[in-house]
């Protein structure tokens, strides 16, 4: 597994500043993690699970911090089935009074108009129960000996953003053709994984 300061060495190469007299390793740091964000929201292709308990007749739950996105959600009282999303408009016409309704367990959730964080279930249960879901992740930020978390194969990817990223700055290196050429590279990468995973 490449380390955050493999990839960037290896910039700092294909930048024609290996000695760090323009680039330092901690402003190229900065990038690769941009790097990170930025592919992670992209293509959806960094994903995790979690679970937390339901408690009965609350319907508003907290995602974690690192949450981009919802993949499913499930809860056990359901037989293990994925709840369906549903949207604030469309219940909003079937039953205006649809926040306050109960049932034994939840078969909707619906992503909160205000907290992007949170979701609500629906009917609000009536008992206990397990919530578990599998969300589009934001990975951690790196530090210089630490190792992406994303696939070893997409690191290519992560590098090229990185040189694209430090060839744009301004100044005396400002490099328009390379950063042009790695972005495109990139940006096919990020076309290429958004392709396969939409396959699955």
């Amino acid at each position: 597994m490449a380390t955050a300061q493999s990839l960037v060495s290896q910039a700092q190469l294909l930048l024609l500043d290996p000695e760090e007299v323009v680039w330092s390793s901690t402003v190229l740091l900065g990038y690769l993690n941009e790097a990170q964000r930025d592919f992670a929201l992209r293509t959806r292709g960094y994903v995790a699970e979690a679970s937390q308990a339901v408690t009965a007749s609350v319907s508003l739950y907290t995602l974690p911090s690192d949450c981009l996105g919802i993949d499913w959600v499930d809860t056990a009282n359901f037989g293990g089935s994925q709840l369906q999303e549903a949207s604030t408009k469309e219940l909003d016409w079937a039953s205006p009074n649809w926040m306050a309704s109960t049932a034994s367990v939840a078969s909707y959730y619906v992503r909160d108009r205000q907290a992007q964080k949170q979701i609500r279930l629906y009917p609000i249960p009536t008992s206990t129960d397990t919530l578990g879901y599998r969300f589009f992740s934001r990975p951690a930020d790196l530090a210089l000996a630490s190792s992406s978390s994303l696939p070893q194969w997409t690191h290519q990817f992560l590098l090229f953003y990185l040189v694209a990223r430090a060839a744009g700055d301004e100044g005396d290196l400002q490099d328009d053709t390379k950063a042009g050429h790695f972005r495109e590279r990139y940006e096919a990468g990020v076309s290429l994984v958004k392709e396969i995973l939409n396959a699955r």
